[in-house]
């Protein structure tokens, strides 16, 4: 058993000390004994004070650390007290909840405070391919690299709790991997790996059997995306998003041309585009084929075309193209070129026929068919002056010709399809 050299000084049976009360009001207590005869019973009590706290920090230190020598050797009496303050704490002793405190020397952990499980202070840069283990559970891991890898987990399954941060601080995408399950949660891949936007902030937590996924912060601008396509490609889903609201929008056809000799009336509008739309569950679709159709041409002095097919989102949604204005004539009304249709999608709609050319009317093509968002294209006027049908926009259709008397002439062009995503 350690040895403690500190022991009480006047504590027996009827020592002479002062009592407590007299020692608190007693004068010499704040100013110290002066010169000359100092009566016993003060300078008793003041010894057995002192005495009395070492002796107890001594057998404390003997207890649980090691020797309380007299001896003068103060840092080995020092590390004993340190060393029986730990192993008290570490038996269970303490009445004080500590659990929650740990002690950490840069990013390692140490002292004897158990953390919670999976809970780790240390952080973790990566610049290049590595497998993580349960031993990193609780880290900070920063990727940071000009090129992409990939950084695998440990298997989520029976290492419930177990989580990682993930911050992706490099100029581009990084792959997260595991080896079993899969990343589930908001806005998560539904598979065994999935990207990582540069500038983001993930979370990810172990349920037992597959990773769960939350966004600490996103890549600035990422989501909400808004995108309006005007030419065929390809279509990528952007990194979080998992719904998509998309409207695909068939091209217009071409106004009716005005025949040389047709007398008054001009060309009848084109017909605009069908429209569809949706709202998609796109976190399984990472990408898609988007087909813009152009708008129908106009052909001088006869039927404009029509438009040339389909605006599609793959195969999820899609509307067909307006049909063209009928050329003019000088003894009968010409009605407009027909609407496109809405084909595939959860909504759908009609575009808007091209206006009919009233015979007899005043000497002027009719308009184009408006789509869903404006756009029609004017007819021609030729009576006492130039003004030529105006193409349709967005997918409208485009204005019915009026030629000078003795000369045809073609309606103008109809609107180009469009598509508009917008993924969240």
């Amino acid at each position: 058993m350690a040895t403690n050299d500190f022991l009480p000084f006047g504590t027996g049976a009827g020592a002479n000390v002062l009592s407590q009360a007299v020692w608190a009001a007693l004068a010499t207590r704040a100013n110290g004994f002066q010169n000359g005869v100092a009566d016993p019973q003060p300078v008793n009590k003041a010894l057995r004070q002192a005495a009395f706290v070492a002796a107890m920090i001594g057998q404390f230190t003997a207890d649980y650390g090691g020797d309380a020598l007299d001896n003068g050797d103060l840092p080995t009496f020092e590390a004993n007290f340190k060393a029986a303050l730990a192993a008290w704490i570490a038996s269970g002793s303490s009445p004080i909840d500590l659990s929650s405190y740990v002690l950490r020397a840069g990013d390692t952990m140490t002292g004897l405070f158990a953390a919670p499980a999976g809970f780790k202070t240390a952080s973790r840069a990566l610049t290049t391919a590595a497998t993580l283990t349960p031993a990193d559970f609780g880290k900070f891991i920063s990727l940071s690299s000009g090129s992409t890898f990939t950084t695998t987990f440990p298997t989520p399954v029976s290492n419930g709790s177990g989580l990682f941060t993930v911050f992706n601080n490099s100029g581009v995408a990084q792959t997260v991997s595991t080896p079993a399950g899969a990343f589930l949660g908001p806005g998560a891949s539904s598979a065994t790996t999935e990207s990582v936007p540069a500038g983001s902030v993930y979370r990810y937590e172990s349920d037992g059997s597959n990773w769960i996924r939350s966004v600490a912060s996103n890549a600035p601008n990422a989501l909400p995306k808004l995108s309006f396509i005007q030419t065929t490609q390809t279509w990528t889903r952007a990194a979080g998003a998992t719904k998509a609201f998309v409207i695909a929008h068939g091209p217009g056809a071409a106004g009716g041309g005005d025949p040389s000799g047709a007398g008054s009336a001009g060309g009848s509008g084109g017909g605009s585009g069908g429209w569809a739309m949706s709202l998609l569950d796109i976190s399984s679709t990472s990408s898609a084929l988007v087909t813009i159709s152009a708008g129908g041409t106009g052909i001088s002095g006869s039927t404009g075309g029509d438009g040339a097919g389909n605006t599609s989102f793959g195969s999820l949604v899609v509307a067909g193209p307006g049909s063209g204005g009928r050329p003019g004539s000088g003894s009968s009304s010409i009605p407009g070129g027909l609407p496109g249709t809405g084909i595939t999608g959860q909504i759908l709609g009609n575009g808007n026929p091209g206006a009919t050319c009233f015979w007899a009317s005043p000497d002027a093509g009719a308009n184009g068919g408006p789509g869903l968002f404006g756009g029609a294209g004017r007819g021609g006027c030729d009576d006492g002056g130039s003004f030529p049908a105006v193409a349709g926009t967005l997918g409208s259709g485009g204005g019915g010709a009026d030629a000078s008397d003795g000369s045809s002439g073609a309606g103008a062009n109809g609107g180009g399809g469009w598509c508009l995503v917008w993924e969240f």
